[in-house]
């Protein structure tokens, strides 16, 4: 898909700028919060965190900014300091969260809606 966009990326509009950076950068770092974190790299989980924060600050994602920014002050500045205890649990058991059951409770519901 890249290639066919590629020459739209030497024009200076903005929509096929945005449209690139969404694909090159975002995209992929939404798909490996979940390996990083299923894996239990909770360095790589901060990090892809951090890049998700400041793209919903840049696109002035309301309840996405707010959300990843105190998320980030609680797991990389609060807790190091406060509750060390709780922060070596989560690094060391980061697997267990994920979001799993979430999804597929989602899935579950769509499923009925689109059933009835």
């Amino acid at each position: 898909m890249r290639k066919q966009l590629l020459p739209l990326a030497s024009t200076k509009k903005l929509e096929f700028q945005i449209l690139l950076n969404l694909l090159d950068n975002y995209a992929p770092t939404n798909l490996s919060i979940y390996r990083a974190i299923q894996n239990g790299n909770f360095a790589a989980f901060i990090h892809l965190v951090r890049r998700q924060m400041i793209m919903a600050i840049t696109m002035d994602r309301r309840n996405y900014k707010y959300a990843l920014a105190d998320l980030m002050s609680q797991l990389g500045w609060y807790w190091p300091l406060a509750i060390p205890e709780l922060m070596d649990i989560f690094k060391k058991h980061s697997g267990v969260f994920d979001e799993y059951m979430v999804e597929r409770l989602h899935s579950l519901v769509s499923d009925d809606i689109y059933i009835m």
